[in-house]
């Protein structure tokens, strides 16, 4: 159990860095693409990469949660 909780927070950090890297990656765009025109087809992959990013990366957060949650429920048991 201590190992698994040693990976959620490994998790947890590794998460926090996704969304990180997702909101500098957003706001580097946005600061381009004002001096800069960017093509419509250049500006759909880049978004859709970056749904990609905040997808999966939510959903590992939600799998996180999950396993916390699972994780205080049995500590609670064997209190």
């Amino acid at each position: 159990m201590l190992e698994s909780l040693i990976d959620a927070v490994d998790e947890s950090i590794n998460l926090n860095v996704a969304f990180d890297s997702y909101h500098q990656m957003v706001t580097s765009f946005v600061l381009r693409s004002v001096d800069v025109e960017i093509s419509e087809k250049s500006a759909e992959r880049f978004v859709q990469g970056l749904n990609v990013l905040f997808y999966s990366t939510l959903l590992r957060a939600e799998r996180l949660g999950d396993f916390l949650q699972k994780a205080s429920h049995i500590r609670d048991s064997i209190e």
